[in-house]
Parts: structure tokens; sequence; C-alpha cells
């Protein structure tokens, strides 16, 4: 039912999961039949899907229970790959079967995407997955730390993990005016961030370095695990000279082993704080 048109009312349009990147949305777009990825970060552009669905047809699916947002992963995925789990929070859209809509509770799927898209995840994804797609049965299977694992960290973040997670995803998901809703739900109603290659860096370090600890992996595991990502290791080596991704993420691993030790609280990296950092203007009242 899917047809090559253009965005006009009554039709919403087709993501397919070379769309989406880690807690990207608008990782590429369609410029006739071909797609190219490097979108420039205008906050008001959106991605030009290549096939567009009846709004009806995907409203009769969902019901009245059609959300303004969903987080979503790239079924496509290979162990081979730079990441194989690459999930995103995407806006009101249709997809097809190259991209996995993950439904829950709303106040906790900025934690999910988070975790989804954390180095310990993505590593104990590539351990499963032989092939090209993450099937359900995969992600059923993933081990992913209890309740009280969250609860009991949060003395070492100085508040609740969901919290602490929240401010980090909101600022690395929102770019786009095209999710304001979701940053409503989550207490936002400025304008969205600019993409800093730099502030985004060490928010997802500081959210990998949490994450290692709420699995309960040792500092040379960490080590390990990072090392097994060759294509990420080899691309910071080229632009950085280093592995820049493991030397922070161990940095800030190191800081937040500190903190529980002594019963202190883990002071972030950035300034200002993440959730705090540089947004594009607001856009005047129509």
């Amino acid at each position: 039912n899917a047809q090559r048109t253009g965005p006009s009312a009554g039709w919403v349009g087709v993501y397919e999961a070379k769309l989406l990147h880690q807690f990207d949305h608008r990782f590429a777009t369609y410029s006739g039949d071909e797609s190219t990825s490097g979108m420039d970060h205008d906050p008001t552009s959106s991605v030009r899907p290549r096939l567009w669905l009846r709004e009806q047809l995907v409203q009769s699916h969902y019901g009245s229970s059609w959300p303004d947002w969903v987080v979503a992963y790239r079924d496509i995925a290979r162990s081979t790959d730079e990441r194989t789990m690459i999930a995103a929070v995407l806006p009101r859209v249709a997809s097809d079967y190259t991209v996995r809509h993950l439904v829950g509770r709303w106040d906790r799927q900025p934690l999910l995407v988070a975790v989804l898209n954390s180095f310990v995840y993505d590593y104990l994804v590539r351990l499963r997955n032989n092939g090209t797609h993450l099937s359900d049965y995969l992600t059923y299977q993933m081990p992913v730390p209890p309740d009280s694992a969250w609860a009991a960290y949060a003395t070492v973040l100085g508040e609740t993990t969901g919290s602490w997670t929240s401010t980090r995803v909101r600022e690395l998901s929102y770019t786009g005016c095209d999710l304001s809703s979701f940053a409503k739900l989550l207490g936002d109603d400025g304008p969205p961030f600019v993409w800093d290659d730099e502030r985004r860096t060490l928010i997802r370090g500081e959210l990998d370095a949490a994450f290692f600890h709420l699995y309960g992996v040792e500092r040379d595991d960490v080590d390990y695990i990072l090392g097994t990502f060759p294509i990420v290791r080899r691309k910071d080596e080229a632009r950085f000279g280093e592995f820049r991704t493991k030397r922070l993420i161990l940095e800030i691993y190191d800081s937040m082993a500190d903190a529980e030790a002594t019963g202190a609280a883990y002071q972030t990296v950035l300034d200002p704080p993440p959730g705090e950092g540089p947004r594009h203007p607001a856009r005047p009242a129509t």
C-alpha cells in the first residue's frame, strides 16, 4: 500500500532503517530515489522518506494509541558493523519492516533508548546475533539490570537514574522541532538543542560509563569490551590520533567509581550540565 508520493495532507512518511542512527532521527533523507546521509542541522528540517502511506491506514492500525513519538531500532544489523544495536526516538511516522517500534510506559522510554545505544548492551547483542536481523527472540533474551540496581545507583548519580538519564537523552535526541512533543513530556518547552559533537560525545560517555557500572562490569572488562569495536577505534585514531571514545569512557567510569567509594555524588564533566546545552533560537509565535 506504500506509494511514491510527496508530503501532503492524508499521507504519512515511511521510515526505513537507513534514515535513523543512535540518538539521531534525521541521520539520512531521500533526494529522488537516492538516500543521502549527513542532513543539515536545521531544527525545522525533517526526513524526506522514499515511500508514503495513507494516514487513515496507519491510524486504523494504531487506533487511538498512535503515539506522537516512539522509540525504535534498526532491524537490519550485523555484528561486524561499527555498531549493531541502533536506536532513536522517532516522531509520529509509519515504518517498514526494517524498523522495529518499542511500546511501553512513556516515562521509561528515555532510559530504554539510552540502554539500547550503550556499548555494554551492544556487546551483549553481538554475542548473540550471527545474522543480519535483530529479531524479537534476540532482544527478548537480553539482560537488563533490575529495578533494584537502578534505584541503588541513584546515590552515585545524585538523583534517580531515570531522571539523570532522561536529561541526557533529551539533549541528545531533541535536535529537531518534530520531536517537541517528546521534549514536552519530559518537561521541556524550549526550542531544540544545537547539535554539538563535543557535548554529544561527553554525554554519551557518561551514559556508557554509568551503564557499565549498572551492569556490574569491572574496569578491565570495560577496557576489553570497548576494544571489540574495531571500526569505532579506527575512526577515532584517524580523527584524533587515539582511541578517544575508550579513554573518555574509562575516565568517567573511574570518576563514578571514586564517587561510589567516597559516598559523594558524581559530578558531570559538562559545563553547562546536560539538558542546559546551547539551543536554537525560539521560533516566533504564529
